[in-house]
């Protein structure tokens, strides 16, 4: 991890603020001094603009603060801000089974929330769920991390920065904080907190190695403390016999070659249980949702409408990893990512494709105190309800008597 030039960890905070031009300062071009220029309150919009981002294959990319030769699969664009926004109310309906559903999910015990604690969001993205979460729990306090700082905010300021500048602004709730920082590094930063909770959602395309991920969230848990993981499974599935050629088989083939050899795992989401066990959590809960890839073919509203959301939200991501690892790295060119999209969106509404959503939450070992921790803002407040609240199956969970492939079938199939 890079450090600032007074010794202190690169980690920086992404408070609310007044707008203030008077705090706004000069910046040389290289990427090699924004280190320097984000220990101090800075800009954020100049600075994102200028410095911390890339623009290529008609997409926008972002620059790492603190590796200048780091390199991004995924944009940070205006369009990938909408996707993520999407892809969060996707999931909200997709584990609760209800269309009207918003806010941050959870397979974790709801206890397990009860006295307070810091949670970590891991690639927060947009911050949409870390700010949900912070608004349900307001007895706990949400970080979230990401390279690129995309999150609703002003000002970029380091993170011993007085509290004043956290101000409930573009909804913000005062209990939680964004920070920039790259987790593929050490963890320096950690060490002085004491984690209740990691959440990682979809962070597939984002991490090279998520075992590294789900290691450093072990090793900086207070015992008790769980580690929750939401991500899509790309294999795709069909109900009954499967086309045998497909373009959007085809491509996914390409992805996922292509990205074993740049030492990316696109496919290994289900062996994410093994991961977990293998570090050593206990108490590992693992639930599956079937998600329809075409709002056309579903029999069922609800999935009629999770069927169209994930067109677009998968389909979207898949293109953006095609900008990358195809036309950056492979010699194809933007139009053939675009012509062959517009067949792949127009194949998924007549297949019958699907794919899988995996939700894991496992416990590091240990009991978490249960003496009540008093709430970010000082009230002492605790949520009476989180005890007794839990969502709803949903009903596209698969039954544990049945395989995927016969349930999806009989949940779709018209």
């Amino acid at each position: 991890m890079a450090h600032s030039s007074d010794g202190e960890g690169s980690l920086q905070t992404l408070g609310a603020g007044p707008a203030n031009d008077h705090q706004d300062q000069e910046r040389d071009s290289g990427i090699s001094d924004v280190d320097d220029q984000i220990s101090t309150t800075t800009s954020i919009s100049t600075l994102f603009r200028e410095q911390l981002n890339i623009s290529k294959n008609g997409r926008r990319y972002p620059l790492s603060p603190f590796d200048e030769g780091k390199e991004f699969l995924l944009p940070n664009d205006e369009q990938e801000q909408q996707r993520l926004d999407m892809q969060h109310k996707l999931i909200a309906v997709l584990m609760t089974g209800n269309s009207n559903s918003n806010g941050a999910a959870l397979l974790s015990p709801p206890q397990q929330l009860a006295y307070g604690g810091l949670v970590l969001d891991v690639g927060t993205g947009t911050g949409i769920w870390a700010m949900d979460f912070a608004d349900e729990h307001p007895n706990m306090d949400v970080m979230g991390s990401d390279i690129t700082p995309i999150q609703p905010h002003l000002f970029v300021t380091t993170l011993h920065r007085p509290s004043s500048l956290r101000a409930d602004l573009f909804r913000v709730p005062n209990n939680c904080t964004f920070v920039v920082d790259d987790l593929e590094q050490p963890w320096d930063w950690a060490e002085q907190f004491n984690l209740a909770l990691v959440f990682c959602r979809c962070i597939t395309g984002s991490f090279k190695d998520p075992r590294y991920i789900f290691r450093q969230s072990f090793s900086q848990l207070e015992p008790g403390g769980r580690l929750e993981i939401q991500d899509f499974d790309l294999r795709l599935q069909h109900c009954g016999r499967a086309p045998t050629t497909t373009k959007v088989q085809s491509l996914l083939d390409a992805l996922f070659k292509k990205s074993e050899e740049t030492g990316l795992c696109l496919d290994c989401v289900h062996e994410y249980r093994g991961m977990m066990a293998e570090i050593g959590y206990e108490d590992i809960q693992e639930k599956k949702y079937y998600v329809p890839l075409g709002g056309r073919w579903p029999r069922e509203e609800l999935y009629k409408q999770v069927g169209w959301w994930a067109s677009f939200v998968v389909v979207d991501f898949l293109e953006a990893l095609c900008l990358e690892l195809l036309v950056g790295r492979s010699g194809w060119t933007v139009e053939e990512v675009d012509v062959l999209f517009d067949l792949i969106r127009a194949e998924l509404q007549d297949h019958h494709y699907y794919i899988t959503f995996y939700t894991l939450s496992g416990r590091k070992p240990g009991s978490l105190s249960t003496i009540p921790r008093p709430t970010p803002g000082g009230l002492g407040a605790i949520a009476n309800d989180l005890t007794t609240t839990k969502p709803p199956r949903c009903p596209c969970t698969k039954p544990p008597d049945e395989d995927a492939a016969t349930h999806a079938s009989k949940r779709f199939r018209e």
